[in-house]
């Protein structure tokens, strides 16, 4: 995929237009997508979070599985450095199904008319653009010096399930890092970077994965037979408020 500058610069250019256009009380949230990325205080969503991570530092090198579980409770609201409204995540963690919860990390979260970021490790992303526009594309990684990866908004409107859950309307986001693919082959040379997110209207994110790999140099070998180093990573949810 290439980035579509046009076409994210002319959605941006609508939810502005429209947004601004309305006056106070009367505009409808459900037609910029807002839902799909709630920030009021008091809702959580709770994810089992399972990973496997390469690790070629060692000798020899090893591979290692982790499960546990993630709950992200939107907070307290405060104002930003941008001086816009943003929402305290506090993300509290344990090892176990019967284990103690504690704290892991205190990120944040914002709404804007055009986008929805977080604040993850420092970092802040966009996650959303609005409106929700089938075909969206933009760099996630617009506001934090990584390099860029490019986001792609799919799916609108579709029904997903996960976990036993059913949600009638959800927007997928796909993304890609950089994936060194050779002209004409299908396989990375060296890197795969991949992401997936799905947003449940009303609830925000539900699901999640997330790949970052990189690998040797082995002429006919797959991808996945020759990793060094990197983890894949999925989030599925168990539980979230208000139901």
């Amino acid at each position: 995929m290439k980035y579509n500058y046009l076409k994210f610069i002319s959605v941006l250019v609508i939810g502005v237009s429209v947004a601004t256009g309305c006056k106070e009380g009367t505009e409808d949230p459900i037609a910029f997508g807002y839902e799909y990325f709630p920030t009021d205080s008091g809702r959580y969503v709770q994810f089992k979070v399972d990973s496997i991570a390469w690790n070629d530092f060692t000798i020899p090198s090893t591979v290692d599985t982790f499960r546990f579980d993630i709950r992200e409770i939107n907070d307290s609201v405060f104002t930003d450095i941008a001086g816009e409204d943003a929402t305290v995540l506090i993300r509290n963690r344990r090892d176990s199904a019967n284990g103690a919860w504690y704290i892991k990390d205190v990120w944040s979260m914002k709404r804007t008319n055009a986008r929805a970021e977080k604040v993850e490790e420092n970092e802040r992303i966009v996650k959303l653009t609005f409106p929700i526009v089938d075909g969206a594309v933009w760099n996630g990684n617009l506001y934090n010096t990584n390099d860029p990866w490019e986001y792609e908004l799919t799916k609108i409107g579709e029904p997903f399930t996960v976990n036993g859950f059913t949600f009638n309307e959800t927007v997928t986001v796909l993304q890609t890092g950089n994936n060194d693919i050779p002209s004409g082959q299908t396989e990375p040379l060296l890197n795969k970077q991949l992401g997936k997110e799905v947003y449940a209207k009303g609830v925000g994110l539900v699901y999640k994965e997330l790949t970052i790999l990189e690998a040797n140099i082995v002429p006919g070998t797959p991808f996945d037979q020759r990793i060094k180093r990197g983890f894949k990573m999925f989030m599925v949810l168990t539980d979230y408020s208000p139901q």
